[in-house]
């Protein structure tokens, strides 16, 4: 008895590190089972692609090879948009020549519009063909307008004239057309240009607005359009001593010359001999007719104008003159 409860306790004693062992080995994942537990691997056979395969993928491959080969002819691709049979509601146009063509569609036209009411008709044709309209429209404009710019170019000038720093004069224009018109013969065609808009001061500060007036100033100066400048002292002596302005006692015919010599302007120029550049017009029956706010108002002319437009000046001239000897 002592050796066998002996052996037991020896047994027992060599079996109780082996129980601990395998108390430790055990793991909470293996005594509850996972939320999600791991899917399967698939075999090679079942992750393998069968072509044939009854699915969604195989059934769009087989719709677009059957497309496919009922557009196919011989090889080649045919064109669907261009009907290949000639008949009464498909028509190839394409056989037809361009008038037939154009018949044609005229003729579809006429019939589609014979089955409409009158306001459908209306905006049947305002929908479809409001962009040719308005292109049509565009087209007579623009040709309306270049004509009136070639009748206006070709209309001559019967007078070119500015004031300068007077824009609020609204008799000067009036006055001044009237006044050559009735001492001279002007022909129906014949345009005149009377422009108000300058204010020049040479003597300030130029600002951005001043010199939009003194570009505009310039062009008149040199573009051999205007004959006739009606300004004030400083703007003479401003356009004078670069040559801008004309010298009048080389320039004006005698008659004239005699006449203005003791109203003459001098001021100083590009050349020593030449020294009168405006005939000074204050205190004249014209000064009193056109209503001038300005205080010294003067004749000059640009030094660029050609043989004809120094003739209207110098006709402008002797209408000062005559007005002039009438009032005397």
């Amino acid at each position: 008895m002592s050796e066998s409860t002996d052996n037991k306790k020896e047994n027992k004693a060599k079996g109780a590190p082996n129980a601990k062992s395998q108390a430790r080995k055990i793991k909470p994942q293996d005594l509850y089972p996972p939320k999600n537990p791991p899917k399967k691997k698939l075999a090679d056979e079942e992750r393998s692609y069968h072509p044939d395969e009854d699915n969604l993928a195989s059934k769009k491959r087989k719709l677009a090879e059957e497309r496919l080969a009922a557009d196919t002819e011989n090889g080649n691709r045919q064109d669907k948009k261009k009907p290949q049979v000639v008949t009464e509601d498909n028509l190839d146009l394409r056989t037809m020549s361009r008038k037939e063509r154009r018949k044609y569609n005229h003729q579809k036209e006429k019939e589609k519009m014979a089955e409409l009411t009158f306001w459908r008709k209306v905006q049947y044709i305002l929908m479809y063909y409001s962009g040719k309209f308005l292109a049509v429209v565009a087209g007579i404009g623009a040709v309306a307008l270049i004509a009136y710019r070639i009748y206006v170019a070709a209309c001559p000038v019967a007078l070119d004239i500015i004031i300068v720093n007077d824009f609020t004069n609204g008799s000067f224009e009036p006055v001044v057309t009237e006044l050559y018109s009735s001492y001279y013969e002007i022909p129906e065609r014949a345009r005149f240009y009377v422009d108000t808009n300058y204010e020049i001061h040479p003597n300030t500060t130029y600002t951005t607005a001043d010199m939009t007036y003194y570009n505009k100033m310039y062009a008149v100066m040199t573009g051999n359009t205007t004959q006739v400048v009606i300004c004030e002292a400083d703007v003479v002596d401003y356009y004078a001593i670069d040559g801008f302005a004309m010298e009048l006692k080389h320039a004006l015919p005698e008659d004239l010359f005699d006449y203005f010599k003791d109203r003459m302007y001098e001021t100083d120029g590009p050349v020593e001999d030449a020294d009168y550049y405006a005939i000074d017009l204050t205190g004249t029956k014209f000064a009193a007719m056109i209503e001038t706010s300005l205080e010294r108002p003067m004749f000059c002319m640009p030094s660029s104008l050609n043989d004809d437009n120094r003739q209207i000046a110098f006709n402008f001239l002797r209408m000062i003159m005559l007005i002039e000897e009438e009032q005397s």
